[in-house]
């Protein structure tokens, strides 16, 4: 597959968003974000008609435009009536991040830039290192402390500080630089790689390293969220393959016996004390026994801060939770948005979730004889809707580390189909 110049330029902009980190403004932010302002002057020539848009699109744009000015809002009353006086709310630049990726990446494959199976490869190239680098923080080896100050959680001490201890203790942090994290992501690159392998049916290779190196990262980040997260992909996987073919004999005993099977698996793995699998289930089981542990609490004490209507309505804001001198976390992501946006933001924000599914899958049907576009619709289906449920652990709106990932998806998604659609195209 020959490459072109605007292919190289889309491999320079994935490997940018799985690179360390950088620190800007005092922030620790995705090198994507230096380029906001590119961002920024590709949406004005949209505002000014310069480049057009698909009419799809500017139902989107509506959405990301009115959950900005309400996040912008909800800081105005959070900040005022808390502080007397309006302080700009960080997170904003975030959601900004986040629509001017999706958009500029949905406009590059709009305009017909690239091939869909130039991207189809690439990401999974990229993806594969992302994994990578949790496999090479996780094993003893010379080049291990390497990796992880290279993808620090914070200053890379908590991390380094588990060197000593067996393997099956250690918790990696990954590319994501945080261990929850590092398993939702792993969850996106193991749905990413196993449609790859059943719709595209090329790059089979590749996409079983980046399932096996996914699995490992779930494993070595012992995240319950993203395993929770990935066993939902599987079931909603099986649902769509019975939805797109008609066919549910042949998806049903296959769901089946993988379930029997890997239930078997575990548990003679856990009979024989295998180190990894006890693991895990001491960590649900301390999970279930104190009833949800540290996230029960975060629920109670956020509610409690909200005291009035307007906290109701527009929640108390970022702002008051990073400077009202009371420090507390939300990991539980609805909890989060409702206490901080309040109401209107749980609408909103979950109103462009709901859009986005269903327009992925409307277009099951119509591209379900489109190898290339078909996968990408149920890679961006399934990684969006277990994002949802892996929400209930930790981020997907506001995780700041590689939250801009799955937009690139869902933006490279919806201008491809929107290309196909609106101008015919025949070669994606």
């Amino acid at each position: 597959m020959a490459f072109r110049k605007n292919d190289l330029i889309l491999a320079l902009l994935l490997v940018l968003s799985v690179l360390p980190n950088i620190i800007l403004l005092g922030n620790n932010v995705p090198v994507l974000f230096l380029l906001i302002p590119i961002g920024l002057f590709i949406l004005f020539l949209v505002v000014l008609g310069r480049v057009t848009i698909p009419k799809i699109v500017k139902v989107f744009l509506i959405f990301f435009l009115l959950i900005v000015i309400e996040i912008i809002l909800s800081s105005i009353i959070g900040s005022v009536s808390a502080f007397g006086t309006f302080m700009f709310p960080n997170d904003v630049i975030q959601y900004i991040a986040r629509f001017l990726c999706f958009v500029c990446f949905l406009l590059l494959f709009f305009h017909s830039k690239v091939k869909t199976e130039v991207f189809i490869k690439l990401f999974l190239i990229v993806l594969i290192w992302a994994m990578s680098v949790g496999i090479l923080q996780w094993i003893s080896w010379p080049g291990q402390q390497f990796f992880i100050n290279l993808y620090a959680f914070r200053d890379g001490t908590l991390q380094l500080s588990q060197l000593d201890r067996e393997l099956f203790e250690r918790r990696v942090h990954g590319f994501a630089q945080h261990a929850t994290s590092n398993g939702g992501i792993a969850m996106f690159s193991f749905v990413y790689g196993f449609v790859i392998f059943s719709y595209f049916k090329k790059h089979r290779f590749l996409a079983s390293i980046l399932m096996c190196l996914s699995v490992v990262n779930i494993v070595a980040s012992q995240a319950r969220a993203g395993m929770i997260a990935l066993a939902f992909a599987f079931c909603l996987l099986y649902f769509l393959n019975v939805y797109i073919y008609k066919k549910s004999l042949k998806p049903t005993l296959k769901m089946i016996l993988g379930l029997i099977g890997a239930s078997i698996l575990c548990f003679y793995l856990y009979l024989k004390g295998n180190p990894f699998i006890v693991q895990m289930v001491y960590r649900w089981d301390a999970l279930l026994e104190t009833s949800g542990g540290e996230r029960a609490d975060q629920i109670d004490f956020g509610l409690s801060l909200m005291t009035n209507i307007s906290h109701y309505l527009f929640g108390i804001s970022r702002v008051f939770q990073s400077h009202g001198g009371i420090p507390f976390h939300l990991e539980i992501e609805f909890i989060n948005i409702y206490v901080l946006y309040g109401l209107l933001g749980v609408i909103l924000q979950y109103s462009l979730v709901i859009f986005l599914l269903y327009y992925f899958f409307v277009n099951l049907k119509r591209f379900s004889k489109n190898p290339p576009i078909l996968t990408l619709l149920v890679a961006a289906l399934v990684t969006l809707a277990s994002y949802q449920v892996f929400s209930i652990g930790y981020f997907f709106f506001r995780e700041i580390r590689i939250g801009l990932i799955p937009w690139i998806l869902m933006g490279v998604t919806i201008g491809v189909c929107e290309r196909y659609k609106i101008k015919g195209v025949q070669k994606v």
